[in-house]
C-alpha cells in the first residue's frame, strides 16, 4: 500500500509540474501592419489576462512620498515630466529638458544637485554598476559621472530621441531609441528599426537593431511608432509600443517571448487602425497609450503600469510569462489613487523596492 501511495504521489507531482511549466503559447494575432505581424510571429506568445478582479491595495506611507526640497532648486515640479534611477545607494531624479538633476537617499532625503555648466537639457538619466550617465539633448552629448557623482567626461552623441527614458545602459551595452526613427519624424530616414543596441564604449556602432516601425516614416498614425523599453544587467530587453497591447522580450538580442495583454479597459480605447495613410495639412491623429511605463527586473519579471494599476508578470523556469498580481497604489498623505507615472526603477541591493515618479513626487514603493 505504501508503494502504491508513493507512486500515486509521484504521478501527481509530475502532473503538477507539467501543468505549471507547460508551454502556454498561443497563436499570434493578425493586424493590419505587416511589420507588426512579422514581429508577433517571431517568438512564442503568452497571453496575459490583466482583468481587474480585485487588485491588492498598496498604501504608500507618508514617509515614502517625497516632495520638492528647496535645496533641489525646485526639483520635481508638478508640471514637469521627471525620471528617477537608483545608483550606488542614491536615487537620482531628473527634471526633463532642464539642468535639474539631484541625488536623494533611498529614504528620500535630499543630498545634492548633480552637474554644472556642462549640463543643458537633460532628457534621460541611466546608470550601471559604476557610472551615472545623463543624456543632454541640448548639447547632444552623454555626460558621465563617477561613483561620487563627480563629472568625468562628455561623449558626443546625437542619435537618441529626446523623450525621457530613450537611453538605457548597463556595464556592457547601451540601448536607445534613435531620434530619426521616432514616431514624430516625417522624413524618410531609411531606418526600419526603432531600438538600437551597441557596446557601451562604441554607442554609434550597433550590434543589434530591434522593434520595427509599424507605420512608414511620414505617414499617420505615426504615434504607434513610439517606444517603451527596459534593459537589465544581463542585457535582456523588454519593449512595447505603448499604444498597443503587446510586450516583446529579448535574450541575447533575439526574440524570446511575445506577450499579448488582454484587458477590458484596452477594448474601450478608441485608437485608429494601424493602416497607414498620408497626413493632411494640419491634421492631428490622436493615439491613446495603454501603458505608462514598464520595468524589467533582474530575475526577468516585468512590471507594467497601465490604467492606474501596477501589474507584475512573472517569468517561469520554462521561459513562459504568467500573471502574478496587480496593485492599486494609494498615497498615504491624501488617500488618492496613483493614476499615472512617468518613471519606475528598482535596486539590486534592495529587491522588491522601487522608485516611482508620479505627478511630480518621488514614491518609494515596497512590493510584498
Amino acid at each position: 500500500m505504501k508503494k502504491i501511495l508513493t507512486g500515486t504521489l509521484a504521478v501527481i507531482l509530475v502532473a503538477a509540474a507539467w501543468y505549471l511549466l507547460r508551454d502556454k503559447s498561443v497563436p499570434a494575432p493578425v493586424t493590419s501592419s505587416g511589420n507588426l505581424n512579422e514581429l508577433l510571429e517571431g517568438a512564442p506568445i503568452n497571453k496575459i489576462d490583466l482583468t481587474d478582479t480585485g487588485s491588492d491595495t498598496l498604501f504608500i506611507p507618508v514617509g515614502n512620498i517625497i516632495s520638492p526640497e528647496s535645496e533641489a532648486a525646485e526639483m520635481l515640479n508638478s508640471f514637469s515630466s521627471t525620471q528617477a534611477v537608483y545608483f550606488k545607494g542614491r536615487v537620482i531624479v531628473m527634471e526633463f529638458l532642464t539642468n535639474n538633476v539631484a541625488a536623494y537617499t533611498p529614504e528620500g532625503d535630499f543630498l545634492q544637485k548633480i552637474g554644472g555648466s556642462e549640463l543643458s537639457q537633460a532628457s534621460s538619466v541611466t546608470a550601471n554598476s559604476s557610472r551615472l550617465y545623463i543624456y543632454d539633448y541640448g548639447n547632444k552629448v552623454i555626460h558621465r559621472y563617477d561613483e561620487d557623482l563627480n563629472y568625468r567626461q562628455s561623449i558626443p552623441f546625437s542619435a537618441p530621441y529626446y523623450t525621457q527614458g530613450s537611453l538605457r545602459m548597463n556595464d556592457t551595452h547601451v540601448a536607445y531609441q534613435r531620434e530619426d526613427a521616432s514616431g514624430f519624424r516625417v522624413g524618410d530616414s531609411g531606418l526600419n528599426e526603432l531600438l538600437t543596441v551597441a557596446e557601451i564604449d562604441q554607442p554609434g556602432a550597433p550590434v543589434a537593431k530591434l522593434i520595427p516601425r509599424i507605420v512608414p516614416s511620414g505617414k499617420h498614425p505615426g504615434g504607434f511608432n513610439n517606444l517603451l523599453f527596459s534593459m537589465n544587467s544581463r542585457s535582456d530587453i523588454v519593449s512595447a509600443y505603448p499604444a498597443l497591447p503587446y510586450l516583446f522580450v529579448y535574450r541575447n538580442f533575439e526574440q524570446h517571448r511575445n506577450l499579448v495583454l488582454v484587458s477590458p479597459a484596452y477594448e474601450e480605447v478608441d485608437n485608429p487602425d494601424l493602416t497607414p495613410f498620408q497626413p493632411v495639412m494640419g491634421e492631428a491623429v490622436r493615439i491613446s497609450n495603454l501603458m505608462d511605463q514598464l520595468y524589467l527586473m533582474e530575475n526577468g519579471d516585468i512590471l507594467i503600469f497601465s490604467f492606474g494599476r501596477l501589474h507584475h508578470l512573472q517569468l517561469r523556469r520554462n521561459g513562459d510569462y504568467v500573471y502574478s498580481n496587480s496593485y492599486k497604489l494609494v498615497l498615504g498623505d491624501t488617500g488618492q489613487t496613483v493614476e499615472n507615472i512617468s518613471s519606475i526603477d528598482g535596486s539590486q541591493e534592495h529587491p522588491g523596492r522601487f522608485y516611482i515618479i508620479s505627478s511630480g513626487k518621488l514614491l518609494i514603493l515596497k512590493l510584498p
